[in-house]
């Protein structure tokens, strides 16, 4: 045994709970990111159909419950169920025309919503660091 041991025996629990902690950091932060770029999409399409594919996508990249860190207050489960509610906003407007008061309304509302939802996610995500 040589006088390395010790150190390398002392260095190993904390690389391993290093690694531990790192790996699901970045697995959420890797699927943040998608999840963000599809809702910014969403916010700027120009129809309710391209707000409904985006914002499926998006879900599909979020995990469907649990919280985003520990010490965080955003839960996956509450923005599921809005990313819910805006598909079900952006379907019931499919049959009103563009031109239509309440088809802007509509719109104007469902833009604002995902980009509240963004930054909702971008403040939890920006804990992780």
């Amino acid at each position: 045994m040589n006088r390395r041991t010790p150190w390398l025996v002392l260095f190993a629990p904390v690389l391993v709970v290093g690694l531990l902690y790192l790996y699901p950091v970045t697995y959420a932060a890797r699927a943040s990111d998608g999840a963000i770029g599809q809702l910014s999409r969403a916010e700027t399409a120009q129809t309710a159909d391209g707000i409904i594919q985006h914002v499926i996508m998006a879900k599909r990249e979020l995990p469907e419950s649990g919280y985003v860190t520990w010490w965080s207050k955003t839960d996956f489960a509450s923005i599921q169920d809005e990313l819910d509610v805006i598909i079900f906003r952006a379907g019931n407007i499919t049959v009103l025309a563009p031109e239509d008061k309440q088809w802007i309304s509509e719109m104007h509302g469902i833009h604002a919503d995902l980009e509240a939802i963004q930054e909702k996610l971008i403040k939890a995500y920006s804990t992780l660091w």
